[in-house]
């Protein structure tokens, strides 16, 4: 980084989301940060899909109960457009590729709706007992923003979202 900052070196390669608040921290100073223009996938990828998990239903409750802007927004990453698309646009060929997802819908109407599938999953019309989800996250000092912002998210649906270190004990 020190590098960078004095002009010996032109480019820093490399770094994920989870890196990003180390170039705030080290005084990233000349330039700014570019992410790869590539069309592609952040999300959360299913580890275990048996218990809440089995039903492509419960699945997309998890989806629909995620701000997206308000996920990205700590990292201060320019650009990035966020979607409810399974499909980035303009990866399907034609103009008619996959469209948003729950088109018309407030994320409060989308968490209500989610809602009421975690509850009718979980057998009750209450949250006393929230359904446990389990996310890893690799390490770095992005991931515990990160996961902040996902428990919330899932909270406001009825699901207690823990972190753990190692994939094999995860659901997400």
């Amino acid at each position: 980084m020190d590098q960078f900052n004095s002009g010996d070196a032109d480019v820093l390669l490399g770094g994920r989301l989870q890196d990003f608040p180390l170039a705030r921290s080290v005084g990233l100073i000349r330039g700014t940060i570019h992410v790869d223009p590539v069309a592609g996938l952040f999300g959360l990828a299913v580890v275990h899909d048996d218990g809440f998990l089995a039903s492509p239903d419960n699945r997309e409750a998890i989806a629909m109960a995620i701000d997206r802007d308000a996920l990205i927004a700590p990292f201060g990453i320019g650009g990035w457009q966020a979607t409810t698309r399974i499909v980035a646009p303009g990866v399907v060929d034609g103009e008619g590729g996959a469209a948003e997802r729950w088109a018309g819908l407030t994320l409060q109407q989308r968490r209500a709706q989610a809602a009421q599938r975690v509850a009718q999953w979980a057998g009750k019309g209450d949250r006393e007992n929230p359904v446990r989800l389990r996310i890893a996250l690799p390490a770095g000092p992005g991931a515990p923003m990160l996961f902040e912002r996902l428990q919330h998210d899932l909270r406001a649906i009825g699901l207690d979202a823990r972190q753990v270190t190692d994939a094999a004990e995860a659901d997400l």
